[in-house]
């Protein structure tokens, strides 16, 4: 199954993301990580260089251009983590997550050097509220904080660079994620969370399909699944209640239950609103 924050490589040696569990047939929907470019520098531990592309998007890519794939909990990394990258995994472990469950993707799981940090994903719905209990104790632990303001600042920066600004206060959105700790000024590192295989189901898809464009006001009724992707959450309307869906990275535990939201989004039936073109957006309301 091409399950979301697996990697794969194309024919020309360009690296993806994939995004979501449900993908057309023949086509997996991902995002373009490092484009293989002789001019690019990054390198990887086998010396290719590589131009990292920082945009917000997705592309759907034939399976049939695939030609090598990872998957986390594949990780080679996992078996010689070391400082506080060991300590993280290991405050995992302690929190009462199965080895099993625990995978590491992003550049250190395609053979790049650790230059900036690790990235870890944890499996299981029940994982991820067990975490979301615990996460208070696992900062405190490890010495980390919550992520700071001024990081939260250059973040909103940088997904601002793809989304509309006019359409989600990113540093409102951005404060929302509990589960992001602050190591050093500058570097924070998120714990992502992915389904196993078995609570993946229809309700997951995130797919374009007619409909539209529509802004919304509603309160948010459950936050729960805004931490996996696509990121979903419920809101309540003038009596109606709609599902919000999204397959952007941006969005990671965008809203927290109780918050009013203005959404932006296309209306694809009566009660599903999809945020999936760069001019929809969450704006969280005082």
């Amino acid at each position: 199954m091409y399950s979301n924050c697996d990697y794969f490589f194309d024919s020309s040696g360009n690296i993806y993301l994939v995004r979501g569990y449900l993908h057309p047939p023949g086509s997996v929907y991902a995002k373009m990580i490092y484009q293989k470019d002789e001019a690019g520098t990054r390198l990887d531990n086998f010396g290719n260089h590589y131009i990292k592309q920082q945009l917000d998007d997705g592309l759907l890519i034939s399976k049939d251009s695939i030609v090598s794939y990872f998957k986390p909990r594949q990780a080679t990394i996992l078996k010689s983590l070391s400082g506080i990258w060991k300590n993280i995994y290991n405050s995992l472990l302690n929190s009462g997550v199965a080895k099993e469950d625990i995978g590491v993707f992003g550049s250190a799981l395609v053979n790049f050097p650790v230059i900036r940090d690790v990235d870890f994903i944890v499996y299981g719905v029940d994982n991820c509220q067990l975490i979301r209990r615990q996460i208070n104790k696992i900062k405190s632990d490890l010495g980390f904080t919550d992520i700071s303001p001024d990081h939260i600042k250059y973040q909103a920066q940088k997904f601002g660079a793809s989304h509309n600004l006019a359409a989600t206060n990113f540093e409102k959105t951005l404060s929302n994620k509990w589960s992001t700790m602050q190591i050093v000024p500058g570097i924070s590192n998120t714990i992502v969370f992915g389904y196993r295989e078995e609570e993946v189901t229809s309700e997951l898809d995130a797919s374009d399909r007619p409909g539209r464009e529509i802004i919304i006001t509603g309160i948010v009724l459950d936050d729960l699944y805004s931490n996996f992707v696509p990121r979903i959450f419920k809101i309540s309307s003038a009596g109606q209640i709609y599902t919000i869906k999204t397959l952007f990275w941006a969005y990671h535990g965008c809203v927290l239950t109780g918050q009013r939201v203005k959404i932006t989004g296309k209306l694809v039936d009566d009660k599903v609103i999809l945020i999936n073109d760069f001019n929809h957006g969450i704006w969280l309301e005082d």
